[in-house]
C-alpha cells in the first residue's frame, strides 16, 4: 500500500546539507511516508549517504544518467512518487521540528489541492534567521487569485509546499528563476490551498543556489517573463498591482529599448503593453526611476493613461 506522503528530494552533491535533512526526517512523529531521491551528482557522495540510511527509512534512489536540468531533476523526483501526497524538500532545507510532517498530514485531511506553511529563512552569508509567514488576508488573496504572487511571492520555496499527487502537475522545464511561481499558479488554481501558520520548515539561503545566477540576469529573466505572459496573458495584467510588477521588471532589468529586449526574447513575442512601458521609461533618467516613490507615481500615471495611449494589456 502506498504511503500517505512521498518526501521527494532532488539532489546535486552537498551531502552535508542532505544529512541535516535526513536528521530532521528521522525525528518525525508521523511515520506514514517514504523518501524518493533523484540525484544529479557526478560522484557517489549522495549515494553513499543514502546507503547509510536505508535501514532507517524506505528510500528509493535514482541517479540521473546523464544529468538533467535542475527543473527536470525536480520533475523526475515527482514522477517517481507513489504517495497520495508529494512533499518536495530541497536538500539544503529541513523540517523545523518533530511534528512538522504530522502538521502537513493533518492539513491534508481537508483535501485541498495544495498545502503551504510558514518557514524559518536562514541566510548563511549573514548568519541571520527570520520568519516568513502569511497573514489571513494574504492567504485568502492568494487562494482566490494565485496570479497575485507575481508581485510578491510570499509563500516561499517549494519546500514549504505539499501537493496532492493526483493533480498531476510538474514544473515547467523552460523555467528556472520563476519556476516555483509558475507552479504555484497552477496548483493553487485547482482548488486553492490550506495554510499552516506555524513555521515548520527551515529554508537555507546560500551562495551555491542556482537562483543566485539568475537574479537580474537578462538572458534568464526576460525570456522567462515572456513565457509567463504567453501562458497566462491577461491573468497577469488585470490590476494595477500586477501592472506594477511588469513596470518594475522593465525598470530593474534596465531595459532601455525594445531592441535590447528583443535580443533576449528568444523568439517569444513582446506584448504591446511591455513595448509601451519600455518606450515610456526610456524617456526618464534611470536615476529618477530608481527612486521608488517617483517610479510608483509614474507607473500609476502610465497605468491610468494607457487607454488614451491605446496600450493593450
Amino acid at each position: 500500500m502506498p504511503p500517505l506522503i512521498s518526501i521527494c528530494i532532488p539532489t546535486y552533491h552537498r551531502p552535508d546539507y542532505l544529512q541535516k535533512l535526513f536528521a530532521s526526517i528521522e525525528i518525525q512523529d508521523f511515520k506514514d511516508f517514504d523518501i524518493v531521491i533523484t540525484d544529479n551528482s557526478s560522484d557517489d557522495s549522495v549515494l553513499n549517504l543514502v546507503n547509510s540510511y536505508t535501514h532507517k527509512f524506505k528510500i528509493s534512489y535514482f541517479r540521473n544518467t546523464p544529468s538533467v536540468s535542475m527543473t527536470e531533476n525536480w520533475n523526475n523526483c515527482i514522477r517517481k512518487a507513489t504517495g497520495t501526497w508529494i512533499k518536495v524538500m530541497h536538500s539544503d532545507d529541513s523540517f523545523a521540528g518533530k511534528d512538522a510532517l504530522g502538521a502537513f498530514a493533518e492539513a491534508a485531511r481537508k483535501q485541498p489541492a495544495a498545502i503551504f506553511s510558514a518557514l524559518y529563512v536562514h541566510n548563511e552569508t549573514f548568519n541571520t534567521t527570520k520568519i516568513d509567514q502569511l497573514n489571513p488576508s494574504e492567504v485568502e488573496l492568494y487562494s482566490n487569485n494565485p496570479y497575485m504572487l507575481l508581485y510578491n511571492n510570499l509563500v516561499g520555496s517549494p519546500s514549504t509546499c505539499m501537493v496532492r499527487n493526483d493533480i498531476n502537475e510538474l514544473y515547467d522545464p523552460r523555467l528556472g528563476w520563476i519556476v516555483d511561481i509558475d507552479y504555484y499558479f497552477r496548483i493553487i488554481s485547482h482548488s486553492g490551498f490550506s495554510y499552516i501558520p506555524e513555521p515548520i520548515i527551515n529554508m537555507t539561503q546560500n551562495e551555491t543556489q542556482v537562483t543566485q545566477d539568475c537574479f537580474r540576469n537578462k538572458a534568464v529573466e526576460i525570456p522567462e517573463g515572456l513565457i509567463l505572459l504567453q501562458k497566462y496573458g491577461s491573468k497577469l495584467t488585470g490590476n494595477i498591482t500586477q501592472y506594477n510588477s511588469w513596470w518594475r521588471f522593465i525598470r530593474n532589468m534596465s531595459i532601455r529599448s525594445v531592441e535590447e529586449c528583443q535580443q533576449y526574447a528568444k523568439g517569444y513575442e513582446i506584448p504591446k503593453f511591455l513595448v509601451n512601458i519600455i518606450n515610456f521609461q526610456k524617456r526618464i533618467p534611470e536615476t529618477t526611476l530608481s527612486n521608488r516613490y517617483i517610479s510608483r507615481l509614474l507607473m500609476t500615471l502610465h497605468y491610468f493613461l494607457r487607454f488614451k495611449l491605446n496600450i493593450s494589456i
